[in-house]
């Protein structure tokens, strides 16, 4: 005797598991996303093709990604957290340092066979000695 099968569905439950899931993923792209646009209006291609991989990853939408690039491109704390001079890379390694870390890399870049970044090290505890600039 056969039994008739009724459609499987899904509980409120397990939906509302499913969108708390997918809003993680959305705040944590758009975190990743402001990052890279708070170093930089440009991206390298490494980055775009990292920010390809984890938008698949969290199953973030065509027009997800685009909202959060709107609401990104109108932030004003990531444009003012910015470091475009040398004076704002000082301000962001001392504030760094602060917090404990007596080492401090804010970006890197790899260029060709060369390594660039922003970065300070803190050589003694009570008098702190920048160095910013170009490794290569």
């Amino acid at each position: 005797m056969e039994m008739a099968s009724a459609p499987i569905s899904r509980g409120e439950d397990e939906i509302d598991i499913e969108l708390q899931v997918h809003c993680l993923e959305t705040k944590a792209y758009s975190a990743v996303l402001r990052a890279f646009n708070a170093e930089s209006d440009a991206l390298s291609w490494e980055k775009a093709e990292l920010i390809s991989h984890i938008r698949k990853g969290l199953r973030i939408s065509s027009a997800e990604h685009k909202e959060i690039l709107r609401k990104i491109s109108s932030d004003e704390l990531v444009k003012s957290i910015r470091i475009t001079s040398e004076q704002d890379g000082l301000a962001a390694c001392n504030i760094l340092h602060a917090a404990g870390p007596p080492k401090v890399v804010i970006t890197s870049m790899q260029i060709a066979d060369k390594l660039l970044l922003i970065g300070s090290h803190q050589k003694i505890k009570d008098a702190l000695f920048v160095h910013l600039g170009l490794v290569a």
